[in-house]
């Protein structure tokens, strides 16, 4: 309305500034035309743009930051190339200290097949000490004196290769806690980021609120900001159905309430950050979504007038539709720059929730087995030194007991050969225990080796990028797309035609095709026709399909399709060229040339028109018109 209003104020100051001044003839270039009688062909021609038969979508395979992005609009990818490149330190950190880890019980697992070497070594000898004992069982006391002695030097190194396989095993306890207090910080820096990114995608959503009930309220003023804007077609909205508009502002006034509640909320805890975000989806999934369908049904019940035409009208209804669309992309992507990520980060928040307690739960089993580990150790300690004090009391008897000392020795043989059998089983399972624990890291580093391999984003097919839907620094989830591929070898201009040309319009029907950047027109063939009609536009879809061998013409270059004129009528009366109409005005006209000389701007009504000429009425036959530099003339003026 304000273009409406300042244009009729222009006109009245010229109007009034040219009262009482005395006419000059000032010499113009201009050439004039008679109108004439005739006929033009009613062609149909259609704009869009070119796009792609088919497209994918390259996309991340983790939750991580982007670092690279080697490819831009309008670059081709080759299989096999590296399109981009995720944050893959983490992965990196995590593959080292499982590498550390493996290493240690590598070590361990060295120095306790030693451990048990040396005793199984040792209780062959002792084998062979009892077999001599048996041999020599005269030797008495003094023999059995020197092997006592020798079996507490033996039980002694025995208690210290076990405590220091306790200081090893409290060694990576400490080195499972530590990961396990690491791992928490890691934890707590992501939370916050997500959060914050939270806050943005808020901040986003709030603004992107504020622009859509400001452009509603534009059209309705239930506010006082954006009172009496409407003053001058207010009367013709309700025209056919006033309900439709009282609805409609009623929804806009509970739009406002609701945005008021959802804005005031405090964004201080992590708490209020997940019911804001939640307030504000259902904000743009159900109240903003319903209102512009509402409003797309009031504009249907409206009228048109001088105020209000068609043309403004139609308008209002293709902004409203446009907006219903982007909205849908809107929930659903997290593409789009003004309103990035409610849904995502939703699901972001539910996703680490999730991961956290996992990462935790896993670290926290760890350190119970380095726990149990140690007390295990602990038990073994105390039964070698059990064991320590039998064999000396053992020893002792014999000393005493020389007349026995046969007897006994034969027994300790036997003991001797199922220690030996015992410490051969009890190395096999360590070995097998430590061998399990490496496994188990083995499987945390193939993880961090898979994780590194998922950060680099592979083309998979020699095509063209069409679309960039991230950016570097930019955190991203896994099946976030980063890059859209298409093929460009064929390409496909979709448009919508009505019902009545339709009738006459059949699939392999040859059409004449302008794209941008091309100065000739092509002959392509109609290759489908949609069976249904689009229920909001009543129109149906036709696809013309364009071949591209060369890939000259880029997908998203802008198409005018012209339809063939022998299905095209022709509608007879006055002829004009479309060069003499001035459209500046709501209404359009032209300047006739009287026969006084003067330039008298008359409107017209267009029926029908074509590139070149128009079908009018309220004009006489023979008028003359005024076509070239029409810019330079003003209504009243005399021509020379």
């Amino acid at each position: 309305m304000k273009k409406t209003f300042f244009l009729a104020l222009i006109l009245s100051s010229f109007l009034l500034s040219s009262c009482g001044q005395k006419e000059e003839l000032v010499k113009k270039y201009f050439n004039t035309v008679a109108v004439e009688s005739g006929s033009i062909s009613e062609g149909n021609s259609y704009v869009w743009y070119t796009d792609s038969f088919d497209t994918i979508m390259l996309s991340a395979k983790m939750w991580w930051k982007v670092v690279s992005i080697n490819k831009e609009v309008g670059d081709k990818v080759v299989p096999s190339e590296e399109v981009a490149m995720l944050d893959w330190s983490e992965a990196k950190t995590w593959y080292n200290s499982r590498e550390n880890i493996i290493t240690q019980l590598q070590i361990l697992k060295s120095s306790t097949s030693d451990t048990f070497d040396k005793q199984i070594m040792a209780a062959g000898e002792k084998v062979k000490q009892v077999q001599n004992g048996i041999d020599m069982a005269s030797i008495g006391i003094s023999w059995t004196t020197t092997w006592l002695l020798d079996v507490q030097n033996i039980t002694r190194e025995q208690l210290k290769t076990v405590q220091t396989q306790i200081a090893q095993a409290k060694t990576g306890l400490e080195t499972a806690k530590l990961n396990l207090a690491n791992n928490q910080d890691s934890l707590d820096q992501k939370k916050s980021d997500i959060y914050n990114n939270s806050k943005n995608a808020i901040s986003n959503a709030n603004n992107l609120a504020v622009w859509l009930i400001d452009f509603l309220d534009n059209f309705y003023w239930v506010t006082t900001a954006n009172k009496y804007k409407n003053d001058s077609f207010e009367v013709y909205i309700w025209a056919k159905n006033t309900q439709t508009k009282t609805d409609a502002e009623n929804e806009l006034r509970t739009l406002i309430s609701k945005y008021n509640s959802a804005k005031n909320l405090p964004l201080d805890t992590n708490e209020n950050i997940e019911k804001a975000l939640n307030t504000y989806n259902s904000l743009f999934s159900w109240d903003i979504r319903t209102l512009l369908k509402n409003t797309y049904s009031v504009l249907e019940n409206s009228i048109s007038s001088s105020s209000f035409p068609d043309s403004a009208i139609n308008a209002y209804k293709t902004q409203t539709n446009t907006l219903q669309a982007n909205l849908e992309q809107v929930i659903l992507t997290v593409q789009w720059n003004y309103f990035l990520g409610l849904k995502w980060s939703i699901d972001s928040i539910s996703s680490f929730k999730k991961e956290s307690k996992n990462g935790i739960d896993m670290l926290q089993k760890q350190v119970a087995l380095a726990e149990k580990w140690i007390d295990t150790l602990n038990q073994t300690y105390k039964q070698y030194e059990a064991m320590r004090a039998g064999q000396i009391t053992d020893i002792s008897t014999k000393k005493q007991v020389s007349n026995s000392q046969k007897s006994l020795a034969q027994n300790q043989l036997w003991e001797a050969l199922a220690s030996i059998e015992a410490l051969k089983q009890q190395k096999i399972s360590s070995l097998k225990q430590i061998d399990a624990q490496i496994a188990q890291v083995q499987w945390g580093q193939n993880d961090a080796s898979v994780m590194i391999d998922n950060a680099k984003v592979i083309s998979p097919i020699n095509w063209v990028v069409i679309k960039k839907m991230a950016e570097v620094g930019q955190v991203v989830g896994w099946g976030m797309p980063l890059l859209v591929v298409a093929t460009d070898s064929d390409i496909k201009i979709m448009i919508s035609i009505p019902d009545d040309v339709k009738q006459n319009t059949f699939i392999w029907d040859k059409v004449k095709v302008e794209i941008e950047w091309h100065d000739k027109q092509v002959d392509w063939i109609i290759t489908n026709i949609l069976p249904t009609l689009d229920p909001v536009t009543k129109k149906t879809q036709v696809e013309i399909k364009v071949l591209n061998p060369e890939n000259k013409i880029k997908i998203w270059s802008y198409a005018k399709v012209y339809l063939a004129d022998s299905k095209a009528s022709e509608k007879t009366g006055l002829v004009i060229p479309n060069k003499a109409i001035v459209s500046d005005m709501l209404i359009p006209g032209v300047y006739i040339l009287t026969a006084d000389k003067k330039a008298k701007f008359t409107n017209i009504k267009i029926l029908k028109q074509n590139d070149n000429f128009s079908l009018i009425e309220w004009l006489k036959l023979w008028d003359k018109i005024i076509t070239d530099w029409k810019e330079n003339v003003f209504d009243g003026e005399i021509l020379q």
